[in-house]
Order: C-alpha cells, then sequence, then structure tokens
C-alpha cells in the first residue's frame, strides 16, 4: 500500500484537483452562457477575447506560440 503523505502525491492530488475546479467553473460557464441572448453572447465573446489575449500577451504558457523578441 502506499502511503498516502508523500510529497509527490500530495502534489498529484492537488493538481487533480486544481484540474477539476477548472473544468468545473467551465462547465458551469458554459450552462450560464446557453442562457444569454444574442447580444450577451456578443458581449461575452469580446470579454473572452480581450482575456486571451492579455493572457497571450503575458503568461509563460504560450511563449512558444509568441515567437521570439
Amino acid at each position: 500500500m502506499v502511503d498516502q503523505t508523500l510529497p509527490e502525491i500530495r502534489e498529484v492530488q492537488e493538481k487533480n484537483k486544481a484540474i477539476k475546479y477548472q473544468k468545473d467553473k467551465f462547465n458551469k460557464i458554459i450552462e450560464l452562457a446557453k442562457m444569454l441572448d444574442l447580444e450577451h453572447i456578443s458581449k461575452l465573446h469580446t470579454e473572452i477575447e480581450k482575456l486571451y489575449l492579455h493572457k497571450f500577451r503575458t503568461t509563460d504558457h504560450f511563449k512558444e506560440f509568441r515567437g521570439k523578441k
């Protein structure tokens, strides 16, 4: 039996919880977006686009796609 208190196991469990939390939030947002009318879906699209561009420019996650500066 594996000792569940090992740091490596704790890291994996925390990572899995974070992934599940993100998926749950995404699913909730999709459910709420389905209730919006076209005007508010367009506004949501614009805001998501702005957020994406901000994260694309400021995080290391997309560094390989940005090219070299």
